[in-house]
């Protein structure tokens, strides 16, 4: 039984297998509530009869899988979590107030620095990056557009005179 969840691993393989038998069709291929086979559909035949035996093994699969992890089978392990945990997590750094596009450098210098600190992963890093640079660079359009009408507005007092 597992401690986190309560669960056995068959009670989690029979929710696996009831789920899947309860999903919904999948997009492109509405039922057909006749239950007749639409021709169209019957050069599909060997690939539905491995889908069915795919489907019909899941369950088997799963605890097989399962069971492997429970015996310390690393890898097994790995891809079973990989799959079932949520891939993205919240991240939360003290990062400096953005005015300019200069105060960029303060912010890459945050996130390397809590990279180098182990509070975030390098992926997580490199996507605060990616974020912190392109505010950045619409900082910089900002600025160069208000330098821009700044500019513009001093020529045409100069053109007044």
């Amino acid at each position: 039984m597992s401690r986190a969840s309560g669960l056995s691993p068959q009670d989690v393989c029979h929710s696996f297998a009831t789920r899947r038998m309860h999903a919904p069709p999948r997009a492109g291929k509405p039922p057909n509530p006749d239950g007749e086979a639409n021709m169209a559909e019957d050069n599909d035949a060997p690939e539905k009869n491995a889908t069915s035996t795919l489907i019909a093994a899941e369950q088997d699969l799963l605890c097989k899988a399962i069971e492997l992890a429970k015996a310390g089978d690393g890898p097994m392990l790995k891809f079973l979590l990989d799959r079932s945990l949520p891939r993205e997590r919240p991240v939360e750094i003290d990062l400096p107030q953005f005015e300019f596009a200069d105060d960029a450098i303060d912010g890459l210098a945050a996130v390397t620095r809590a990279i180098a600190d182990g509070e975030i992963s390098p992926q997580e890093g490199a996507a605060l990056s990616r974020v912190i640079s392109g505010y950045s660079q619409a900082l910089e359009v900002l600025e160069l557009s208000n330098r821009i009408d700044k500019l513009e507005a001093q020529l045409k007092r100069k053109e007044r005179i």
